[in-house]
């Protein structure tokens, strides 16, 4: 954890805890919920989940998204911040614990408060505040609006350290930072999970895959987020019919999920999965090729298919699950619609 953010973490741990058993007093839920605690307390983002709650709380009924693996994170679906349940789609925590992003990507559902940042620094001033982060020296005009929605976690002992913020680059390493955004409402007459498809790939996919339940859709957009994990390598099987739609490997969760399934240890899972996300078991990929055919001796020495190992063998790169279960979620919600008549959703 930074030093910095020390002590606003340890007073986040002990409110959100309270929070929690006020909520629920499920076992098995609360220990989960602590296990995801300790990890962001170590990352030193607790204090910033505990500030997104209360301002929903106190504040307005605003709904969060978040477009990263805090999608894992059971403790965000508790407290009514996200409408994704890790236990029902399956997210392991462990995924989000091996991320090294301390970027915190928070989206607002159709727009951003006007107020937000004015009351964090008002309210919590005696805390930290919020200052934006940009590149004003830059000439990249979209790299400057790019990183314009970016703002720099101050803690109070550093204020006058700081002072004005001029260049993003200058502080980014020392102090944690997070990115605002907002989530359009959908333009259609028809509720669908298809209005989740923002891309022409995805719809491609969608035409031979005939995606028939929500687990369908959540593959297709998963994929699109990857490298060489549908084209040159799953579309070929599919076609020849040596996997169907249910095998197919779209995430890093569908990686880790299979590998434990198949009595590989968490830990040696999670490395395999790293290996596979980072495209390091593909065969250009030289440098790695020794711990990659170790990886392989595992997986083979605990059954995995051949398919399987092949598959992990073409990917360069492979997103989360957890975005691609919100973005059918949001377009599953009819309040998330404008001039909305006619309800059609996917069939289970």
């Amino acid at each position: 954890m930074n030093e910095k953010y020390r002590a606003l973490n340890d007073n986040a741990k002990e409110r959100m805890l309270s929070d929690l058993k006020l909520i629920t007093n499920d076992k098995r839920v609360l220990e989960r919920c602590k296990q995801e605690i300790e990890i962001l307390y170590d990352r030193g983002q607790l204090f910033l989940i505990q500030y997104l709650f209360l301002y929903r709380e106190i504040f307005s009924k605003v709904n969060y998204r978040f477009n990263g693996f805090e999608n894992n994170l059971l403790v965000l679906y508790v407290l009514g911040m996200s409408k994704v349940n890790p236990l029902e789609y399956n997210l392991p925590y462990e995924v989000f614990e091996e991320s090294h992003d301390l970027t915190l990507y928070v989206e607002f559902i159709n727009e951003i408060p006007d107020n937000f940042v004015n009351e964090c620094n008002t309210v919590f001033c005696d805390t930290f505040i919020l200052i934006k982060g940009r590149f004003e020296k830059e000439k990249d005009e979209e790299l400057n609006k790019l990183l314009s929605n970016h703002y720099i976690v101050i803690p109070k002992s550093d204020y006058k350290k700081i002072g004005n913020i001029s260049d993003y680059r200058d502080v980014e390493d020392e102090y944690l930072t997070i990115k605002l955004t907002h989530k359009q409402p959908i333009h259609s007459e028809h509720v669908s999970i298809i209005n989740a498809f923002k891309t022409d790939f995805e719809k491609h996919i969608a035409d031979i895959i005939e995606p028939k339940d929500f687990d369908d859709y959540v593959k297709i957009i998963s994929m699109s987020y990857g490298r060489n994990v549908w084209n040159d390598n799953q579309d070929e099987m599919f076609i020849n019919n040596q996997i169907d739609v249910k095998n197919i490997i779209s995430s890093r969760e569908d990686v880790y999920n299979y590998l434990v399934e198949h009595g590989i240890s968490k830990k040696i899972s999670l490395e395999i999965m790293n290996y596979v996300r980072k495209g390091r078991g593909c065969p250009d990929c030289t440098r790695f090729s020794n711990e990659w055919n170790s990886y392989k001796k595992i997986m083979k020495k605990h059954n995995c298919e051949d398919w399987f190992i092949e598959v992990c063998s073409k990917i360069k790169y492979l997103y989360g699950k957890g975005r691609a279960i919100g973005e059918c979620l949001y377009a599953l919600d009819e309040s998330n619609y404008n001039n909305c008549d006619i309800i059609s959703i996917v069939e289970e």
